[in-house]
């Protein structure tokens, strides 16, 4: 793909990005000029008349869709799972390996790592919940999902 796609927040909206790769099959594309280093995705979509686009575009609904996919599939673990109060974390993470097993659904370490961590820390104190939970996923950004 030869684009960059990323979220920009304007104020209370956010509105994905593309950055257009430097290659000269973007020369008579009407957003080159004047350059601009980002552009909304709608105005890629209406305005650009590079040949490569249609198949960037289908790359990123079939990008999409997979993400679609792999989200209801992790809702659907995450409803398998039945947390009791106080449940411990070898219990926590024994439910959610049986509920990925089940569903024959593979998540990195990582992921299942941040998810036990987030599950454990909204059981117990309900004062705590999003404390715990907020520390639980910021130390999650910092791994490799």
């Amino acid at each position: 793909m030869g684009l960059h796609v990323s979220f920009e927040i304007d104020g209370n909206k956010a509105e994905r990005t593309i950055q257009l790769c430097h290659c000269p099959c973007h020369d008579a594309c009407p957003l080159t000029s004047p350059p601009q280093v980002r552009i909304s995705e709608t105005a890629w979509r209406e305005s650009c008349t590079c040949t490569g686009s249609p198949a960037d575009w289908l790359a990123l609904e079939e990008r999409r869709a997979r993400r679609k996919a792999q989200r209801v599939d992790d809702r659907e673990v995450l409803q398998d799972i039945q947390i009791g109060p106080g449940a411990s974390r070898e219990t926590i993470r024994a439910e959610l390996a049986a509920a990925l097993q089940e569903r024959h659904i593979a998540w990195t370490q990582a992921k299942i790592d941040l998810t036990v961590d987030a599950l454990v820390s909204t059981t117990g104190n309900r004062w705590l919940v999003a404390p715990r939970a907020f520390r639980a996923f910021r130390r999650g950004l910092r791994r490799d999902l």
